[in-house]
């Protein structure tokens, strides 16, 4: 083997490397947006186990999450554009929000607050305030 051989099978692993670091970081910059809150009670105690549904206006696609324990939830990966929410729980009014608006690379921040009710009455709220932005790309 010459030295000009030993040089190019010495690069071949460095390159390799290379293209999978440029893959990878393509991927990570996907034109996504990201919604998140908190879901609380009358007293601001959190709120678990309840359900979070979100709907893509212009194409129908519906995703469907869950807080957690302490009351968050996250849908990490949403196509920007518009949004109607509902928020649902037994032994709460159900909360709607109509018109969120996502953008490319946006984390919007929704919190709703529950009241004690029946589950067949339906609170709607506008998205006429503007979500909170909790980070910048």
């Amino acid at each position: 083997m010459d030295m000009k051989t030993f040089r190019l099978a010495g690069l071949r692993p460095l390159m390799a490397i290379a293209v999978l670091g440029l893959i990878s970081f393509g991927w990570a910059q996907q034109p996504t947006a990201q919604l998140t809150g908190l879901i609380t009670d009358a007293t601001n105690a959190a709120v678990p186990g309840a359900s979070i549904e979100v709907t893509n206006v212009n194409t129908g696609a519906v995703r469907t999450t869950a807080s957690n324990e302490s009351g968050n939830y996250v849908f990490p990966v949403l196509n920007p554009g518009k949004y109607n929410m509902a928020v649902k729980k037994t032994g709460f009014d159900e909360i709607t929000r109509t018109g969120v608006e996502l953008s490319v690379s946006q984390v919007a921040r929704f919190d709703f607050k529950l009241q004690v009710g029946s589950s067949t009455v339906s609170i709607q709220v506008s998205a006429a305030a503007p979500a909170l932005e909790t980070s910048t790309a």
